[in-house]
Formats: structure tokens, C-alpha cells, sequence
């Protein structure tokens, strides 16, 4: 660290073309051109896989909803989870998640592991309180 940032050395000099993620004794880090980037928060590619990154940081323990220019993505544990299906919330509202992705394509029921039923229209859903068995819609 110095008064431009926090930097990666390899050999004893600023690596200015490295681009991906460090571990040290703080945590892991994403670097982009050397340089940890600490207004960065949302989805990175490194060389190992799609993580979550906040201020810099890879967030290791992150579980929840992030995006990029391709879509919204479930992480667990501070990655993608392509295995994922299932529910999600911020601050828009509940959304279907398959395979990873919020699958805009479905509208339906989807019934979760505690036997709710959520109604579901272009991915965006809605939890029906009472069971579906036993009301109409």
C-alpha cells in the first residue's frame, strides 16, 4: 500500500498488467492491472471462476443476488452456484432462479423446500400464502 492505492508486486515490482485475485493475510483481493480496484463492488472473472467482490474484496462467505451486463446471479459462498434453483430476493422483489440465473423465461409454480408456493410470471414471484391445494386462482 502507498498514497495511490494497494498494488501487486511479483519479483519485487509493480505487476501493471496482472489482472485477477491474491490472497494475503487480509483476505483475498481482485487486482485489475495491478491495482486493487476499491470502488468495485458486483461480479469479476478471474482466472479461477465468477466471484463477488466489494470494495475490492473478494467476499468469500457472500450469498445472494449480483449482476452484470449478461444477467442476475445466484452466489453462495462468493461464487456463482450454476447448481441453484430456487428463490431470491433485493430490493426489487422475489425472482426464480435456474441454474444460477434468474430464468425470465418461466411463469408458473415453483414450490420451495418448506412447501410454499410462489407464482411465478416471467421470473418475477410472488409468495401464495395460503396453499395453492386449497384455493383457487
Amino acid at each position: 500500500e502507498n498514497e495511490y492505492g494497494w498494488w501487486y508486486y511479483r519479483n519485487g515490482r509493480i505487476d501493471w498488467n496482472y489482472t485477477g485475485e491474491a490472497t494475503g493475510p487480509d483476505g483475498t483481493w481482485y487486482y485489475q492491472n495491478g491495482r486493487i480496484p476499491l470502488d468495485l463492488t458486483g461480479m469479476v472473472l478471474t482466472d479461477k471462476e465468477w466471484r463477488y467482490v466489494q470494495n475490492g474484496r473478494i467476499i468469500t462467505d457472500y450469498t445472494g443476488m449480483a449482476h452484470n451486463h449478461v444477467g442476475w446471479w445466484y452466489y453462495r459462498n462468493g461464487t456463482i452456484d450454476w447448481d441453484y434453483t430456487g428463490m431470491a430476493e433485493n430490493e426489487y422483489g422475489w425472482w426464480y432462479y435456474r441454474n444460477g440465473r434468474i430464468d425470465w423465461n418461466y411463469t408458473g409454480i415453483f414450490v420451495d423446500d418448506d412447501n410454499n408456493e410462489w407464482h411465478i410470471v416471467n421470473g418475477h414471484a410472488i409468495l401464495e400464502k395460503d396453499s395453492f391445494s386449497n384455493q383457487q386462482i
